[in-house]
């Protein structure tokens, strides 16, 4: 035959006399049934439990985050920092005269583009450059 429960708190045994509560499959003495942290006394309505502990709500302690980091993450996190600017010392090109950023050629094109109309007057020179005419003339309506 087992012996009566021990309390988690003092290691004592838990008689019925010592007005016991039962919580997360252990019995306390209900004078042990106190806040880890601030030693409050706790109820069933007001106790909080954290890793086989009771404690008062406020008191809960936060749970530790481990610091994991995937592999594809801690590269990206390695790799240079890619906003840098012309006054960064530390920035070299590997071929002095190949051109970036606004004086390369693709950003230059994309610069001298035409532009689309921007109001319904425009409309009109819009067709024009589309059918490559000086006037632009409407289809008819059959």
């Amino acid at each position: 035959m087992e012996g009566p429960p021990k309390c988690p708190r003092c290691g004592k045994s838990v008689y019925p006399m010592d007005k016991p509560v039962a919580l997360i499959g252990q019995t306390w003495h209900g004078a042990c049934f106190k806040c880890k942290v601030s030693g409050q006394q706790l109820t069933l309505k007001t106790v909080k439990t954290f890793e086989g502990e009771i404690y008062h709500p406020s008191h809960v302690p936060k749970e530790d985050h481990t610091a994991c980091i995937s592999p594809t993450m801690a590269t990206a996190m390695a790799a240079p920092d890619c906003q840098h600017n012309a006054s960064d010392k530390s920035y070299t090109r590997a071929d002095p005269n190949h051109k970036m950023g606004l004086e390369s050629g693709t950003m230059q094109t994309a610069l001298n583009a035409p532009k689309p109309a921007t109001s319904v007057q425009n409309a009109d020179k819009t067709e024009q450059m589309h059918q490559n005419t000086k006037t632009f003339t409407a289809a008819s309506a059959e």
